[in-house]
This record gives C-alpha cells, structure tokens and sequence, in this order.
C-alpha cells in the first residue's frame, strides 16, 4: 500500500477512535483502515499520536494536523464525535474515498 497523505477527516476518524473506540459505530478498525485508504498499523499508529497528545504515552512525534484536530474536537461529546465519524466513514465508503 503507497503512503497516506492523512487528511482533516481522517484524524477525526482516528481521534474518536482513540477517545470512544469502535463499539459504538458499525466498522471494524480494517473497514475503517480500508475506507480511509492506509494500513491497520498506520491507524493504530496514528491513534497512539492521540494518546501521546493527551499525554497518556503513545507516539510523540505526530503531526502538526493531529495536534489542530485534538484540540479542535477533544470536548466533543461522544455522540456529536461518532455522528461526525460515521458522516465522514459512510460518505467516502459511498463514494469509494
């Protein structure tokens, strides 16, 4: 698999997993690996920069955009989070990214 070049929406994706997991949404990390076009490796990678942005370990070398997408959305309650997730997953599903 080339190289993913990880977009805004793709970090609110990674970030609600990060925060809620995928017991509430109706996809499984590799659906959601595939629908976004990277590795399960890269998405768990890219959800311990999430960790390590919360200050609970994780990668520390992440992206300026994860940071901008952290402190964006981190009070999002879960519910508002997952409906903005599942938007996101569905509609590049949909139209096959």
């Amino acid at each position: 698999m080339k190289t993913h070049k990880w977009k805004e929406q793709d970090d609110i994706v990674t970030l609600y997993l990060y925060k809620f997991g995928i017991n509430n949404i109706p996809y499984t990390i590799v659906d959601i690996s595939n629908i976004l076009g990277m590795s399960t490796t890269s998405l768990r990678m890219r959800i311990a920069n999430f960790k390590a942005l919360d200050r609970r370990g994780g990668l520390y070398h992440y992206a300026k955009l994860s940071e901008k997408i952290y402190n964006e959305y981190k009070e999002y309650p879960e519910s508002e989070l997952r409906n903005i997730v599942i938007n996101i997953l569905s509609t590049m599903e949909n139209r096959g990214k």
